[in-house]
Protein backbone atom coordinates (compact mmCIF):
# COMPACT_ATOMS: atom_id res chain seq x y z
CA UNK A 1 0.00 0.00 0.00
CA UNK A 2 1.44 3.46 -1.06
CA UNK A 3 1.38 6.16 1.64
CA UNK A 4 -1.77 8.12 -0.22
CA UNK A 5 -3.66 5.19 -0.53
CA UNK A 6 -6.38 6.82 2.07
CA UNK A 7 -6.36 10.34 -0.30
CA UNK A 8 -8.84 10.91 -3.09
CA UNK A 9 -7.83 13.38 -5.25
CA UNK A 10 -10.16 15.30 -8.18
CA UNK A 11 -8.70 16.29 -11.59
CA UNK A 12 -10.35 19.40 -13.36
CA UNK A 13 -9.79 19.00 -16.61
CA UNK A 14 -10.84 20.92 -19.71
CA UNK A 15 -12.70 18.87 -22.51
CA UNK A 16 -10.18 19.85 -25.51
CA UNK A 17 -6.79 21.39 -25.07
CA UNK A 18 -5.67 20.43 -21.98
CA UNK A 19 -2.02 20.54 -21.58
CA UNK A 20 -0.67 16.53 -21.30
CA UNK A 21 1.90 16.80 -19.21
CA UNK A 22 0.26 18.94 -16.62
CA UNK A 23 -2.38 15.85 -16.16
CA UNK A 24 -0.35 12.76 -16.95
CA UNK A 25 2.86 13.57 -14.84
CA UNK A 26 0.97 14.42 -12.09
CA UNK A 27 -1.14 11.36 -11.85
CA UNK A 28 1.38 9.46 -12.40
CA UNK A 29 3.12 10.62 -9.22
CA UNK A 30 -0.01 10.33 -7.29
CA UNK A 31 -1.29 7.48 -8.14
CA UNK A 32 1.80 5.72 -7.74
CA UNK A 33 2.01 7.01 -3.96
CA UNK A 34 -1.20 5.14 -3.83
CA UNK A 35 -3.30 7.94 -4.32
CA UNK A 36 -6.95 7.59 -6.16
CA UNK A 37 -7.43 9.94 -8.69
CA UNK A 38 -10.54 10.80 -10.13
CA UNK A 39 -10.91 12.73 -13.26
CA UNK A 40 -13.58 15.45 -14.54
CA UNK A 41 -14.79 17.78 -16.81
CA UNK A 42 -17.66 20.30 -16.80
CA UNK A 43 -20.11 18.92 -18.91
CA UNK A 44 -19.32 15.50 -18.10
CA UNK A 45 -17.73 14.05 -21.10
CA UNK A 46 -16.60 10.75 -21.33
CA UNK A 47 -13.26 11.29 -23.69
CA UNK A 48 -10.85 14.66 -23.48
CA UNK A 49 -8.11 15.42 -25.25
CA UNK A 50 -5.20 17.30 -24.68
CA UNK A 51 -3.13 19.47 -26.62
CA UNK A 52 -0.90 16.86 -27.70
CA UNK A 53 -3.79 14.55 -28.36
CA UNK A 54 -3.54 12.72 -25.29
CA UNK A 55 -6.70 11.13 -24.82
CA UNK A 56 -8.00 10.93 -21.10
CA UNK A 57 -11.55 8.98 -19.64
CA UNK A 58 -13.41 11.26 -16.84
CA UNK A 59 -14.04 8.81 -13.87
CA UNK A 60 -16.16 11.47 -11.82
CA UNK A 61 -19.13 13.47 -12.40
CA UNK A 62 -19.00 17.28 -11.68
CA UNK A 63 -21.71 17.44 -9.35
CA UNK A 64 -19.92 14.41 -7.43
CA UNK A 65 -17.09 16.20 -6.92
CA UNK A 66 -17.59 17.76 -3.39
CA UNK A 67 -14.97 18.49 -0.78
CA UNK A 68 -16.56 15.59 1.72
CA UNK A 69 -15.30 12.75 -0.88
CA UNK A 70 -12.07 14.21 -1.83
CA UNK A 71 -8.54 15.25 -0.15
CA UNK A 72 -7.22 17.78 -2.85
CA UNK A 73 -8.50 19.28 -6.25
CA UNK A 74 -5.94 19.68 -9.00
CA UNK A 75 -6.88 22.46 -12.17
CA UNK A 76 -4.92 20.87 -15.13
CA UNK A 77 -3.63 24.08 -17.41
CA UNK A 78 -3.11 24.04 -20.79
CA UNK A 79 -5.28 26.57 -23.24
CA UNK A 80 -8.27 24.67 -22.62
CA UNK A 81 -8.91 25.65 -18.78
CA UNK A 82 -9.34 29.38 -20.65
CA UNK A 83 -13.22 28.07 -20.74
CA UNK A 84 -13.16 27.75 -16.60
CA UNK A 85 -11.44 31.24 -16.48
CA UNK A 86 -14.88 32.84 -15.39
CA UNK A 87 -17.45 29.88 -15.09
CA UNK A 88 -18.88 30.95 -11.69
CA UNK A 89 -19.97 26.99 -11.38
CA UNK A 90 -16.11 26.08 -11.25
CA UNK A 91 -15.17 29.26 -8.74
CA UNK A 92 -17.83 28.02 -6.19
CA UNK A 93 -16.58 24.45 -6.28
CA UNK A 94 -13.55 25.90 -5.32
CA UNK A 95 -14.01 28.12 -3.01
CA UNK A 96 -15.32 24.92 -1.62
CA UNK A 97 -12.61 22.86 -1.30
CA UNK A 98 -10.43 25.82 -0.21
CA UNK A 99 -13.01 26.99 2.29
CA UNK A 100 -13.20 23.05 3.41
CA UNK A 101 -9.05 23.28 4.44
CA UNK A 102 -9.03 21.17 1.46
CA UNK A 103 -5.45 21.12 -0.69
CA UNK A 104 -6.62 23.06 -3.88
CA UNK A 105 -4.14 23.34 -6.51
CA UNK A 106 -3.04 24.45 -10.03
CA UNK A 107 -0.96 24.63 -12.91
CA UNK A 108 0.17 26.94 -15.41
CA UNK A 109 -2.89 28.78 -16.23
CA UNK A 110 -4.89 26.96 -14.27
CA UNK A 111 -3.98 29.94 -10.78
CA UNK A 112 -6.21 32.00 -13.33
CA UNK A 113 -9.22 29.97 -12.63
CA UNK A 114 -8.58 30.00 -8.33
CA UNK A 115 -7.88 33.70 -9.23
CA UNK A 116 -10.92 34.58 -10.72
CA UNK A 117 -13.00 32.15 -8.14
CA UNK A 118 -10.95 34.96 -5.19
CA UNK A 119 -8.81 32.70 -3.37
CA UNK A 120 -5.56 33.70 -4.51
CA UNK A 121 -5.93 37.13 -2.53
CA UNK A 122 -2.46 38.34 -0.36
CA UNK A 123 -1.57 34.45 -1.09
CA UNK A 124 1.98 33.54 -3.05
CA UNK A 125 1.64 31.77 -6.47
CA UNK A 126 3.20 30.96 -9.15
CA UNK A 127 2.02 30.03 -13.20
CA UNK A 128 3.07 30.82 -16.47
CA UNK A 129 4.62 33.80 -16.64
CA UNK A 130 2.07 35.41 -19.05
CA UNK A 131 -0.65 34.51 -16.45
CA UNK A 132 2.02 36.77 -13.90
CA UNK A 133 0.06 40.28 -14.55
CA UNK A 134 -3.97 38.45 -14.38
CA UNK A 135 -2.53 36.98 -10.69
CA UNK A 136 -1.24 39.92 -9.66
CA UNK A 137 -4.17 41.97 -10.34
CA UNK A 138 -6.55 39.93 -8.01
CA UNK A 139 -4.32 40.28 -4.98
CA UNK A 140 -1.90 37.29 -5.41
CA UNK A 141 1.90 37.38 -4.32
CA UNK A 142 3.33 36.21 -7.60
CA UNK A 143 6.95 34.06 -7.40
CA UNK A 144 9.46 33.15 -9.63
CA UNK A 145 9.50 29.54 -8.81
CA UNK A 146 9.06 25.92 -10.16
CA UNK A 147 6.25 25.00 -7.68
CA UNK A 148 4.53 27.70 -4.59
CA UNK A 149 3.21 26.07 -1.78
CA UNK A 150 1.03 28.59 0.56
CA UNK A 151 -1.08 26.87 3.38
CA UNK A 152 -3.19 24.92 1.43
CA UNK A 153 -2.60 26.15 -1.80
CA UNK A 154 -0.03 24.78 -4.32
CA UNK A 155 0.25 26.34 -7.66
CA UNK A 156 3.18 25.73 -10.39
CA UNK A 157 4.34 27.42 -13.68
CA UNK A 158 3.73 24.39 -16.40
CA UNK A 159 4.84 21.39 -18.82
CA UNK A 160 8.73 21.08 -17.41
CA UNK A 161 7.04 21.85 -13.29
CA UNK A 162 4.52 19.33 -13.63
CA UNK A 163 6.67 16.35 -12.37
CA UNK A 164 7.66 18.74 -9.17
CA UNK A 165 3.64 19.61 -9.20
CA UNK A 166 3.08 16.17 -8.47
CA UNK A 167 5.80 15.53 -5.77
CA UNK A 168 4.68 18.72 -4.02
CA UNK A 169 0.68 17.78 -4.06
CA UNK A 170 2.27 14.46 -2.55
CA UNK A 171 4.49 15.87 0.08
CA UNK A 172 1.72 17.73 1.23
CA UNK A 173 -1.02 15.16 1.30
CA UNK A 174 1.59 12.49 3.55
CA UNK A 175 1.35 14.85 6.58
Amino acid sequence: MGKLSDKKIAFLIAPKDFRDEEYFKPKVVLQAKGAQVFTFAKGDPEEVTGSKNGKAHTTAKFEEVNPENFDAIVVVGGQGVQQYFDDIDIHQKLIQFFQAGKLVTAICSGPVVLANAGILSGKKVTSWDQEKDKLQAAGAIWQDQKTVIDGNLITSQGPKTAMDFGMKISQELSK
